[in-house]
């Protein structure tokens, strides 16, 4: 029998396991980026924005607090770039898809 999650649960678990699968500490997610810089922490941090949005009743308010960023501007802006590099247009990225998928298939939010 599968255990119900809070909503609060809910988001620790993703938040947890996605950090677990990029191989990034929980803090390093609340750390807001430093202008002008581009790590790589945040390149994987925002994959977990559409797992976040989709999976929990998670506005991008919540979001953008949960993971460090100053405005939902970048989470809206993020989760639109990442949306498209997802679509199945010819302009999606393969590289995009093959980690989300292989980011969700870590999760299993199914056993939940």
């Amino acid at each position: 029998m599968n255990k119900i999650l809070t909503q609060p649960e809910k988001i620790e678990y993703i938040l947890s396991k996605g950090c677990e699968y990029f191989g990034i500490q929980r803090a390093d997610l609340s750390k807001p980026n430093q202008p002008g810089s581009h790590s790589t922490i945040w390149e994987k941090k925002k994959m977990l924005i559409p797992v976040l949005y989709q999976n929990t009743i998670s506005n991008y308010k919540d979001i953008a607090r949960c993971l460090g960023y100053r405005t939902t501007a970048n989470v809206t802006h993020h989760s639109n770039t990442l949306k498209d590099e997802l679509s199945n247009e010819t302009y999606g990225s393969d590289k995009t898809k093959l980690i989300y998928k292989e980011l969700l298939a870590y999760i299993n939010l199914e056993a939940l």
